[in-house]
Formats: C-alpha cells, structure tokens, sequence
C-alpha cells in the first residue's frame, strides 16, 4: 500500500517567511508595538514548536519557563485530563528565537506580573486571542507576500 499525505495537511512556513512575516508586522501591524510582538510571537512559537493554532493560543505564562541554555520550556496541559499533557522544549535556530520572542512579549506584557494567557487581544485587554483570529493572519500575511 501507498502511504498518502492527507490532502488538508497544512504546510509549515519556510524560514525566510517567517522572518519576511515577522519584519513586515513589526513594521506595518496598526495597535502598537505590543500587537506587533504578540503576533510575531505568535509565528515564531507555532513555528518552532510545530504547534496547532489552539495550542499555541491556549499558552499561560504559568506554562512558560526560561531555561538557563537560552530554550524555552512550554508545557501544553489536556484540556480533558487535568495534570496531564506533554512538554515541548523551543531552541533557538539560525534566525528564529522563540525565548527572546517571548521575553521581549512578557516584558510588553508586565514582566514577572504578566498573568495569564500568554497571547492576549491587546496590552489592555486579557482575553485571549482565538484560533480563529490567527489562522485569517497567516493567510492575510500569506496573500500580501509577508
């Protein structure tokens, strides 16, 4: 038998679009500068990490470490099973810093009083974003060339 790739299978970003993406957000995203990291965060963790748009915005900061190497540690919980989930660790990579994007995010954020969720609507606002706010970006950023 013939292995098939499912159709519906979604394509991570290369790194240079990811890089072209989040230049072109820090630049031109209206809401201030806190936007523009929050979703340049928001690319560079789901990329790192290979993250589904629900995981990604579901992160608390609680579920954030800063190792003393220079990763970050993220702790994704079940939903359904309390205590349970999996631990995903982010290096760096030439060009791609998952850690420094998400300090430079807490220091936005808070610092150390940042609460949770990690990703939220705006500076003032602590609601989350929703998956289905991010995934009309990457495809609004996709079609003017980020």
């Amino acid at each position: 038998k013939l292995a098939l790739q499912d159709q519906r299978q979604k394509l991570p970003l290369s790194v240079k679009d990811l890089q072209c993406l989040t230049e072109t957000i820090a630049r031109d995203q209206p809401g201030g500068l806190y936007v523009a990291a929050r979703d340049a965060a928001v690319f560079t963790i789901g990329r790192a990490g290979m993250l589904r748009s629900s995981e990604t915005v579901g992160l608390e900061w609680k579920d954030v470490h800063f190792t003393r190497g220079g990763e970050v540690l993220l702790f994704l919980p079940k939903k359904m099973n309390p205590g349970a989930g999996s631990r995903v660790l982010l290096a760096s990579a030439p060009d791609v810093h998952p850690a420094q994007t998400l300090q430079a995010l807490k220091l936005l954020a808070g610092g150390d009083s940042a609460s949770e969720p990690v990703f939220c609507t705006s500076m003032y606002n602590s609601g989350a974003l929703k998956k289905t706010t991010v995934a009309p970006q990457l495809k609004e950023g996709s079609r003017k060339g980020w």
